[in-house]
C-alpha cells in the first residue's frame, strides 16, 4: 500500500514513520524469519518493503520523523541524510505509544543514550566467525560510527563544564554540568577512562561511570560519580587483569570523548589527567 502512504504524506504537515523489526526477524535463536542463522541478521538493513516506504516518503519533501522499533543496531544512513529526526524506541511495550506521544509533542524531553554502536553499514565489521575484538564495539572500532555508543540528544542543552578528582580517592569524581537551554530535561553524565600508559589499553576510552540526573531550565548541578572498581586496570594478552600504570586520563561529558560525538552534539568532553598510587 505504498501509494496510499505517499498520498497521506503529501496531504500532511509532518510524517511520523514507524518502522522496525520483531521477534521473527531478530533474536537469539532460529525462528520462521531467520532460521538459517540461528537468530542472527544477515545485514543491518530494514526489510525491503520498509526501505521502499522510507525512500518514497523522502521523495514527498515533507518533514519526516522516523520512529525505529528494533532491539539492535540498524543502518540509518539514509534516515540521517533525508529525515528531520530519528527516535530509537526499541520495543516499547503496551504503553509505548503513550510514552512516544509525550516525547513527540514535547511533554517530556527524550534522554536515552545508545547502549550499542550504530554503524554506517556492516562492510567494515569483522567476519562473524572472527572472535577478536579488532574493529568491534566502541572500544575497538576503527571506522567512524554513524551514531556512537553513549550518544543521544535531548530537548535541552546540557554541557559538562568541569571534572575534578581527589588523588586520595581516584574512584570518585566530581562533575559539574549546566543546562544552557530554557527546557527542563534529564541527561546522563558519562565518565570514560583512557589508560594511555598501558599497551594493553583498548583503542578508545571506555565507559567507567555515569549518572542520570534532572536539570531545570538554566540549572547548574554538581554530582559525585562513583567509578567502576576496575577502572584503572587492563586485561593483557594472557587474560590476566593488571594495573594500567601510574597515570590515566578521565573524560566527562554527555557522550563519548570521540570526534563523531563532538560533531553530532557540538560539545567536547572535559578531560583530566590523574596520577595513580602504586599497585
Amino acid at each position: 500500500r505504498l501509494s496510499e502512504a505517499v498520498i497521506v504524506a503529501e496531504h500532511s504537515d509532518v510524517v511520523i514513520a514507524v518502522v522496525g523489526l520483531n521477534e521473527t526477524l531478530e533474536g537469539e535463536e532460529g525462528d520462521t524469519g531467520n532460521s538459517y542463522a540461528s537468530g542472527d541478521k544477515l545485514d543491518l538493513n530494514l526489510p525491503r518493503s520498509q526501505e521502499a516506504l522510507l525512500h518514497a516518503l523522502a521523495e514527498t519533501g515533507k518533514p519526516v520523523i522516523l520512529c525505529l522499533m528494533t532491539g539492535s543496531a540498524i543502518d540509518l544512513s539514509f534516515a540521517h541524510e533525508h529525515f528531520d529526526a530519528v527516535l530509537q524506541v526499541w520495543y516499547p511495550g503496551a504503553r509505548g505509544g503513550k510514552a512516544l506521544q509525550k516525547v513527540l509533542f514535547g511533554e517530556v524531553s527524550p534522554s536515552g543514550k545508545l547502549p550499542v554502536t550504530f554503524y554506517h553499514d556492516d562492510d567494515p565489521l569483522p567476519d562473524f566467525e572472527d572472535y577478536s575484538m579488532k574493529g568491534r564495539t566502541y572500544r575497538y572500532l576503527e571506522a567512524p560510527p554513524l551514531y556512537p555508543f553513549g550518544y543521544g540528544l535531548t530537548y535541552g542543552n546540557v554541557e559538562v563544564t568541569s571534572l575534578c578528582a581527589d588523588p586520595s580517592d581516584p574512584l570518585t569524581v566530581q562533575v559539574t554540568a549546566v543546562n544552557r537551554s530554557q527546557t527542563e530535561t534529564d541527561d546522563v553524565l558519562q565518565v570514560y577512562v583512557d589508560c594511555f600508559e598501558s599497551e594493553d589499553a583498548p583503542l578508545h576510552p571506555r565507559l567507567c561511570g555515569f549518572a542520570r540526573t534532572h536539570f531545570e531550565a538554566g540549572q547548574e548541578r554538581t554530582l559525585r560519580i562513583s567509578l567502576d572498581p576496575l577502572t584503572y586496570t587492563v586485561v593483557g594478552e594472557d587474560g590476566k587483569r593488571r594495573s594500567c600504570g601510574r597515570k590515566a586520563r578521565l573524560y566527562a561529558g554527555t557522550g563519548q570523548p570521540d570526534p563523531r560525538t563532538e560533531e553530532l552534539t557540538g560539545m567536547k568532553s572535559v578531560s583530566l589527567e590523574i596520577g595513580l598510587p602504586e599497585a
